[in-house]
């Protein structure tokens, strides 16, 4: 029934939209369901783990509602017609969500429950989520000196601080704020060495979702809008000294980037002291370009096959690259996307930065038009389908609840693609079922 309301209020939305703005058709419903999948966002939050609704409010955010402000605000940099471009990203944004939605092999325990499992088998164990902190920390400084054929194992063990936080949150032990402090300090650390700031914003998130089920404190309307304005706000200060930040501390690759600490408080303290340096027009202008994933997306679908063929579905190859250690493979694709930018696009490479043609672009350069949209069907499907079987398993094993941040980390965005997605997954789903194993033959519980 409640979906049913949300498809009407979707509907009533998009018309009214359409009668009383200069907007199509398209745009409309474009704005329209992007509203309801933001809606859903803050209606799920406390109630379910809501990992699934806060990425395809993502995934709308950056391929429909801020392609259309760019189609209002600055048409010229949209490689494709607004109609042309919005059906397609429109019919993707709507299977995904129905991909993610379906209930496929679904767990029928509320999320609550789970929680609180994991709280009764936590209790009196305050030293596994302190033991889980410590590791995570090895794993920070190994990913400073580890080669890069390994570097990539070290990330999800430095994940391992950030499950710690949820371990010994929940377990109410002594000393818990001291650990989980020092476990969030190894993150802004990280990000302040990187000046990558996805990660932090990601895993802020992600706690937030865990920690919001079952609190009363979360469903009431002045608290949720709260959170979303100071959420706000806080990422408007992030982009805001994101490119200022590197530029005086990063060099011409990805290998020479230096932190420095002092000047990242000197800016976020500059732009707390004097906010119109949040709404400067450049930063902005920089920022909203970077979130516009119709560009990428946009691109792909001029470029291909005007002048590159269909891949023919090579991007399926991705579902095997994760299980093929890099020790034994010397060419194994990176992720990133600069390739994909390089052959399916004609926009400009630029070594330091990371940029895709999104999932649903993915699918569109594989199989075409009708192609790509019943593909990100079968991603979001996939995806779904591991979300709850993590959750059954959790059945079982109460505390791998609290490693679901760590399987969807770098899947809370659309500018990646599915070898990302799905390798981070399957990593860090192997990381788990090892540490678990381990811990077992050493009985210790965890």
């Amino acid at each position: 029934m409640q979906r049913i309301i949300w498809v009407f209020s979707g509907v009533l939305l998009a018309v009214l939209l359409y009668l009383g703005s200069p907007m199509t058709a398209l745009e409309s419903a474009s704005v329209s369901f992007s509203a309801i999948t933001f809606y859903q966002c803050l209606h799920t939050l406390g109630r379910r783990i809501a990992i699934l609704e806060i990425w395809v409010f993502i995934a709308c955010l950056e391929i429909l509602l801020i392609p259309c402000v760019a189609y209002a605000v600055f048409p010229a940099s949209m490689p494709l017609d607004s109609d042309l471009y919005l059906s397609f990203a429109l019919s993707g944004a709507i299977l995904f969500w129905l991909g993610l939605h379906v209930p496929f092999a679904r767990s029928t325990v509320p999320h609550q429950a789970y929680i609180d499992r994991a709280k009764a088998y936590l209790k009196d164990k305050g030293n596994v989520g302190i033991g889980l902190i410590g590791i995570g920390l090895t794993g920070h400084i190994a990913q400073i000196v580890a080669p890069d054929s390994v570097k990539a194992l070290f990330v999800v063990v430095a994940n391992c601080a950030n499950i710690g936080v949820l371990y010994t949150y929940y377990s109410r032990s002594r000393g818990r704020n001291l650990a989980i402090l020092i476990a969030v300090g190894a993150l802004l650390l990280q990000t302040v060495r990187q000046g990558m700031f996805g990660e932090l914003v990601f895993w802020v998130l992600l706690w937030v979702l865990m920690v919001a089920m079952g609190n009363d404190w979360v469903f009431r309307s002045g608290f949720k809008l709260g959170l979303v304005v100071f959420g706000f706000g806080a990422l408007l200060v992030l982009q805001s000294i994101k490119f200022e930040y590197r530029l005086n501390t990063w060099g011409n690759t990805r290998d020479e980037r230096e932190g420095d600490a002092g000047l990242m408080v000197e800016l976020v303290a500059e732009r707390l002291q004097n906010p119109a340096k949040l709404v400067e027009i450049a930063p902005l202008y920089n920022s909203f370009t970077r979130f516009n994933q119709g560009i990428t997306m946009g691109s792909a679908m001029v470029h291909v096959p005007l002048n590159e063929p269909f891949a023919n579905g090579e991007v399926l190859l991705a579902l095997t690259y994760p299980f093929i250690p890099r020790l034994f493979w010397n060419n194994k694709p990176i992720t990133g996307g600069e390739e994909t930018i390089r052959r399916f696009t004609n926009l400009p490479i630029f070594k330091n930065n990371s940029i895709n043609i999104t999932p649903l672009g993915e699918g569109y350069v594989n199989f075409g038009y009708w192609g790509g949209i019943i593909y990100i069907f079968f991603f979001g499907l996939l995806f779904n389908c591991c979300f709850h079987w993590v959750l059954k398993k959790a059945e079982y094993i109460p505390t791998l609840v609290l490693w679901l941040p760590s399987f969807f980390a770098r899947s809370l965005t659309f500018e990646t693609d599915l070898y990302t997605t799905w390798g981070s997954l399957v990593q860090s789903v192997l990381f788990a079922f090892f540490f678990y194993k381990m811990a077992g033959l050493l009985r210790i519980s965890i």
